[in-house]
């Protein structure tokens, strides 16, 4: 009998914001959050596809071969939520929706609003975005 294959490795996280009833099924392995607004939905997105939540969670995520990384429940978990988040939807929500619609924001533009949303200089990060190589 084969056994269960384990969760496949990746490069970095990738979140997205599925409408209520969307009929969408991902494939392979996926973790689902469950949000009341569509701001925070998109907030939360832009947030996971950060650079600096790419550095965050590959500080802690499980490695794999090939400078892969397995993002487990548990790692995910563990990724600070801005103090104020109001705030922090208020920046990143829009670029949620953005990339939403196709027209992804780049990593630095990701990168400032993070930063602001964490309230912290984007330079105070460079240590953490130093564990992917930015």
């Amino acid at each position: 009998m084969q056994q269960p294959a384990p969760p496949p490795p990746s490069a970095h996280l990738w979140a997205i914001v599925l409408a209520a009833g969307d009929p969408a099924v991902p494939l392979n392995t996926c973790y689902v959050i469950a949000c009341d607004r569509e701001e925070d939905a998109h907030a939360l997105a832009a947030l996971l596809n950060s650079p600096v939540a790419a550095a965050w969670l590959n500080a802690l995520a499980e490695p794999a071969r090939g400078g892969y990384h397995r993002y487990l429940g548990w790692t995910v978990a563990l990724l600070p939520i801005p103090r104020d988040w109001e705030r922090a939807r208020t920046l990143l929500a829009p670029l949620g929706m953005r990339a939403r619609a196709g027209r992804k924001p780049d990593d630095d533009e990701l990168l400032r609003a993070v930063a602001r949303a964490y309230h912290v200089r984007a330079g105070d990060l460079e240590p953490l975005l130093a564990w992917i190589g930015r």
